[in-house]
């Protein structure tokens, strides 16, 4: 059973045809913080990527998004399997901002192999070996 799992739902063909759903749900919660950013209001980082890992995982599983609400976050099926994601992304968000010289050589590299006039897809992480290391 556990390698049907591992070879049907995360096989890279399984996961190649989520894509388009991955990328749309990423643009959709940085088009947020973006907005709140621009608006000067605070961001719940912790509970929006939540949000986020729900979002993507309903969408792939039940073919809809579970929550389109902030409040909506913590109020899903999923809140107990996600809430380890989300954290663990938020951990990692922290750790940048306490090291600031890390987080510019990662956004140098980013910059050099991706640019500045769009945002970094899948398809870069295997161009990106700094920001691979960051997250190892």
């Amino acid at each position: 059973m556990k390698k049907l799992c591992m070879t049907e739902l995360l096989g890279s063909r399984t996961l190649d045809q989520f894509l388009p759903i991955r990328c749309e749900e990423r643009n959709r919660f940085l088009k947020l913080v973006l907005k709140k950013a621009e608006a000067k209001e605070a961001v719940d980082v912790g509970g929006e990527l939540m949000r986020l890992t729900n979002n993507i995982i309903s969408r792939m599983l039940l073919r809809t998004r579970s929550s389109d609400n902030e409040n909506e976050a913590d109020e899903n099926i999923f809140g107990a399997g996600t809430d380890t994601s989300s954290i663990t992304v938020e951990w990692g968000l922290a750790e940048l901002i306490n090291h600031p010289i890390m987080m510019e050589k990662a956004r140098q590299e980013v910059d050099s192999v991706v640019g500045r006039s769009r945002l970094v897809q899948e398809s870069d992480i295997a161009n990106l070996p700094y920001l691979q290391a960051m997250v190892k």
